[in-house]
Formats: structure tokens, C-alpha cells, sequence
């Protein structure tokens, strides 16, 4: 009984034997060859021989549905490329690939053969070497994200259909190279990962308007992302960014921008002064993507974006030269209209920002800050796609932690002059808190102010502002300061304090008698300034007139001044006098002795 037993699991395994190697012999001198023939082919037809695809080996297991290709190059032929750009049938993006290993996961062999149906659950590309060139043709302008002809076509006579549930990028490398220019840009990212998800090919597939390209879904991750700017001064960091397409965005958690140096160093190495700028947004959230413009295209197109939690803080460190430069032609605006890529955004919501700047002043010796905190705001028609469209800016704020402010902009991005209006009102902030910005950067100390109002409607352009600024203020009083060499602190400058105080400012406005002081702004822009510095000397330039610093006043003071100075240099030279009369008295006084 025992050798029987013995008898039969050797039949059988003779058997098992015997059937292994003719199944391997008909996969490597039938199956094989076959599969390698029509997948090459396959690939060529279904791209209209545009792409051609090499690997070293491909291996089967049919009982598990697996198979692995190594060693894979898909790239396109250019021949066949320039032949379509002749026929404007080119694609906008060449792509070229390369990996070590593609896993096929459950590809259901006998569904194949039976039901003439090839469905696999997952294809895996490995660490995979994408690069994607990007040439922009007219033809294609306002093509459907679908295939100029379905592939469906090439397959129909193997398969009724063609089914990937997942087709998995891990940690590729991909390198992006923009031909729309003179000079080509070349970017790069590392450790992407990208899953496509129910790719399908059959009769109806690419008349899908849910599809895109094809597929359902995209979901795209990126942790850890770090670049350097080409500038050298700058690291852009991104912690973690997904996407999803069937919802349609895109979020990124914690995004910096980390300069490399000080805002010392920054002069140091340009020569001049120089914004340091440091950004830190937790959350930021792009809704309404435009997948296919972005691909096609590479024009950015979303619906809303949100930037909540952050801040952004800028230095500048006045001790070397400011840089003199035109900067005509550089309101936010007109930069946006400038820019290459393409942009549309519906809206841009702004939640929880705080913002501050702060400058060295090599007078004073010291730093002086300002801060808008708790910042929040809705943009509006951002973008350079329909310059008709009026840009709009509504932002509120709370200066020094305090004065609730808030500004509205409407941007003209069709007038050549760059044309802009905003308006605004500052309330309830206490003068004091503005110390920390007048003493070190204007050696002015406000003693006391209660700021119930600053209300403004201004009209510019990259020539003049023109509007209104109305100022309402009880009880300002002031202190002028100067840096004595060899004290750390800024000095009270008592007698032109009180010249301030006494001949100049108008402590109340309206004043005690109900007179009230509206300034109207006419100011003309000086050709190298910026956009927010032109914002700010126009206000400037009402604060002055509001608080009685007058044109006549002015030379009122410069007069006083020149009449101080005088009366300090005659006692200057009586004390000399003094001097030298006392030293001639005790010199007759020795003789006489």
C-alpha cells in the first residue's frame, strides 16, 4: 500500500514536471516572442508609430496573473514626429521614459482568451525617469483632453476591451523642459508619485466626457519637496502636496520660502539694499483645477484658492545703497501681464495671514517694524488670460495687533499707464503703537495720539495719484530724536520738539473751535518707485497736510531752525569769547605777581 503511495506522488510529480516544461517551453519559444512582438507593436500603432518601446526581459507567472518587463526605454521616434508637426497632427508633450522594472499585477489570462477582455488590477512603474517636453502648436488650441483617434481601433481585433485599475508612478523623477522660447527652462522634481486610476480602452471609452485621457481619477503626491532658487538666495520647501483630480484639488501643507542668508548678507552680496523676504503658509488650497489646460498648455487655471494660517515677513537693511533702478511699468498688475505662463483665477481667498517689514537704519542704528496682523481677504479675476477684466483686492486688517484697516483695490490690467484706484479706512489705533516704527526708521517719537479715522479714495497711475485723505485725531503731540555718537539710545531733541508741537502740528483734528482739515493728494510718482512705496507717499503726503505740515510751515521751520542755529553758534562763540578774556586776565594777573 505504501509503495503505491510512493507509486503515484512520483506519477504525479513527473507529471507536474513534464507539463512545467512544456509550458515553459511553449512561454520562451511561443508566448513569449508573441507577447514581446504585439506589445511593441501595440504600442506603436496605438501612438500612430510616434513611440517606440524597448525592454531587456519579461517574465510570466499565469497562475498568479503577474508578469515584470525590465530594463524599459519608451521613447518617441523624432522622424515621425516632425512628419506630424508637418501634418498638424503633433502632440503639445514628447514624453520619454525610463525604469529598471514594470510589475503587472492580475491580468486575468484566462479572461483574456475566454472573453476576449484584458483587465489588470495594477501596473507599477518603478522609480521611473520621466521627461516631458513641452512645444506648444496652434492646431492643437481647444482640443478635448481625449485622443485624436481612439486607440480602441488597434486593439479591437485581440480585445473587446482593455481595463487598468491602477497604473502606479512611484518616486519618479521627472524633468519638465518648456520649448515655447528662445531659451529653453528646464525644471525638475524628485520623489513624485503618481496613480492613474481605471484606464480603460473599449468602443465608447474615448467619447467619456468623465475621462480624461482616458482615466477616471489622478491623485498626485509629492512629500518633501525642496528648490533652489535660480538666484541662489531662496529655498522653496513644500512639505506635502496632493491632488485629486474627480475632486479637483490641490492641497499643500506648510509652504516656505527660506532665504539662504540674513538681510545683512543680501547687501553683501548684491551691493545694495535688498528685500529679505520669509514666507510660512500652513494651508494652501487650489479648487477647480484645470488638469488639461496645465498639461496641454501649461496655462494655470483654477476656480478658487485658499492660503490660510501663515506669514510673511520682509527686511531690508538700509546701510548699503538703495539700488536706482526705473520701475515703470511694475504695479502687481502690469507683472501679471508680464508673466509667460498664463494664469485665471476666479477668486483668491486670504484667511489668518500675519504680515510685518522691517528695516535696519544706519542713522538710528536701530530696527524699525510695522505689522498688519490677522490678515484676511478676497482677490479677485487674478490672472493675465482676459486683460478687460478688472482686478480686484479686498483686504482687512489690524495694524500693530490694533487699528482695524481696511483697503480695496481695483486694478485696470487693460490701461497701458497701469491705472489703479483704492480705498480705505484705518480706526481706533493708538498713535503710541506707531513708535516702533517712527523712532528707529523717522527719529520721531509720538508722545500721544488717539487716531479715531484715516479715510482715503485715490485714484493713480504710474504717473500721479489724485484723492482725498481724511485724517481724525485727538491730542497729538510729538518728540523729535537724534543718535549722539558713543549713546546706544535716540536723544530728545527738546527745542525743535517744541517748535513741532507749538508752531507746527495741529494737536486735534477737527480742532477745538470744530474746524476740520480735509487734504486733497495730488502727488507725482518719482520714476524708481515701487508699487507700495508710490501708495505710501501719496497717503504721506495727506498725513502732512492733515496734521498742518504746510508748504509755508515748513519754511516756517526751516526758518526757526536757521534762526536756532544761529543763536546756538553766537553762544558757541560768547563761550569762546569768555574763555579767551579769562585766560588774558590770568595771564596779567601772573605778570603782575
Amino acid at each position: 500500500m505504501f509503495r503505491n503511495k510512493r507509486y503515484v506522488i512520483f506519477i504525479a510529480l513527473l507529471v507536474c514536471l513534464v507539463i512545467a516544461g512544456i509550458a515553459t517551453y511553449v512561454y520562451t519559444q511561443r508566448i513569449k516572442p508573441l507577447v514581446e512582438g504585439e506589445l511593441k507593436a501595440f504600442i506603436q500603432k496605438s501612438t500612430q508609430n510616434l513611440y517606440q518601446v524597448t525592454f531587456q526581459d519579461i517574465s510570466f507567472n499565469l497562475w498568479t496573473g503577474s508578469a515584470q518587463l525590465t530594463n524599459i526605454r519608451f521613447y518617441p521616434d523624432t522622424s515621425v514626429y516632425n512628419q506630424q508637426i508637418l501634418n498638424e497632427t503633433a502632440p503639445n508633450n514628447l514624453y520619454y521614459i525610463q525604469l529598471e522594472k514594470l510589475s503587472i499585477d492580475r491580468f486575468r489570462p484566462w479572461s483574456m482568451y475566454f472573453k476576449k477582455e484584458a483587465k489588470i488590477k495594477r501596473l507599477t512603474f518603478e522609480q521611473p525617469q520621466i521627461h516631458m517636453v513641452n512645444k506648444q502648436f496652434a492646431f492643437n488650441e481647444n482640443l478635448p483632453p481625449k485622443p485624436r483617434k481612439s486607440p480602441y481601433a488597434y486593439i479591437s481585433k485581440f480585445f473587446k476591451s482593455l481595463q487598468i485599475q491602477e497604473i502606479v508612478f512611484k518616486q519618479a523623477r521627472v524633468q519638465y523642459t518648456d520649448r515655447n522660447s528662445e531659451t529653453e527652462q528646464v525644471d525638475s522634481l524628485n520623489n513624485l508619485n503618481v496613480t492613474l486610476t481605471d484606464w480603460l480602452i473599449d468602443a465608447h471609452s474615448a467619447k467619456d466626457t468623465s475621462r480624461i485621457y482616458l482615466v477616471k481619477d489622478v491623485k498626485i503626491n509629492l512629500d518633501n519637496y525642496q528648490y533652489a532658487t535660480p538666484d541662489s538666495l531662496y529655498f522653496i520647501k513644500v512639505n506635502q502636496l496632493d491632488f485629486h483630480l474627480k475632486a479637483g484639488k490641490v492641497h499643500i501643507k506648510k509652504f516656505n520660502l527660506e532665504p539662504r542668508y540674513s538681510a545683512f548678507e543680501f547687501g553683501t552680496r548684491s551691493g545694495f539694499a535688498k528685500d529679505h523676504f520669509l514666507i510660512n503658509l500652513n494651508d494652501l488650497l487650489i479648487h477647480g483645477i484645470d488638469l488639461h489646460a496645465y498639461i496641454s498648455k501649461q496655462h494655470f487655471i483654477a476656480q478658487r484658492v485658499e492660503i490660510l494660517d501663515g506669514r510673511v515677513h520682509v527686511q531690508n537693511d538700509n546701510r548699503f545703497p538703495k539700488k536706482i533702478q526705473d520701475r515703470t511699468g511694475r504695479f502687481p498688475h502690469q507683472l501679471l501681464q508680464q508673466l509667460s505662463t498664463k494664469i485665471k483665477v476666479d477668486s483668491i481667498q486670504l484667511q489668518n495671514i500675519d504680515v510685518s517689514y522691517a528695516e535696519f537704519d544706519r542713522d538710528s542704528q536701530q530696527a524699525g517694524k510695522v505689522s498688519f496682523e490677522n490678515t484676511k481677504g478676497l482677490l479677485k479675476h487674478v490672472g493675465n488670460l482676459d486683460p478687460n477684466q478688472v482686478m480686484e483686492a479686498q483686504i482687512e486688517t489690524y495694524v500693530m495687533g490694533q487699528g482695524k484697516m481696511w483697503v480695496n483695490f481695483q486694478f485696470n490690467r487693460f490701461d497701458p499707464k497701469g491705472g489703479f484706484n483704492y480705498q480705505g479706512k484705518l480706526t481706533n489705533l493708538d498713535g503710541k503703537t506707531l513708535n516702533q516704527i517712527t523712532k528707529p526708521l523717522g527719529m520721531l517719537q509720538i508722545n500721544r495720539a488717539q487716531i479715531n479715522e484715516l479715510a482715503f479714495d485715490i485714484t493713480a497711475n504710474s504717473d500721479r495719484a489724485l484723492g482725498t485723505l481724511d485724517f481724525r485725531y485727538k491730542d497729538l503731540s510729538v518728540a523729535l530724536l537724534k543718535k549722539e555718537v558713543g549713546k546706544e539710545r535716540l536723544v530728545r531733541q527738546g527745542w525743535l520738539s517744541f517748535l513741532a508741537n507749538n508752531l507746527v502740528i495741529n494737536g486735534d483734528n477737527p480742532n477745538v473751535e470744530g474746524q476740520y482739515t480735509q487734504a486733497k493728494i495730488n502727488y507725482k510718482r518719482e520714476t524708481t518707485a515701487s508699487f507700495f512705496n508710490f501708495i505710501w507717499k501719496s497717503l504721506f503726503q495727506g498725513v502732512k497736510h492733515s496734521v498742518g505740515l504746510t508748504l509755508a510751515k515748513e519754511l516756517e521751520i526751516q526758518r526757526q531752525i536757521a534762526r536756532f542755529e544761529k543763536l546756538k553758534e553766537n553762544r558757541e562763540e560768547r563761550k569762546e569769547n569768555r574763555e579767551e578774556r579769562k585766560i588774558k586776565r590770568e595771564i596779567r594777573k601772573s605778570k603782575r605777581q
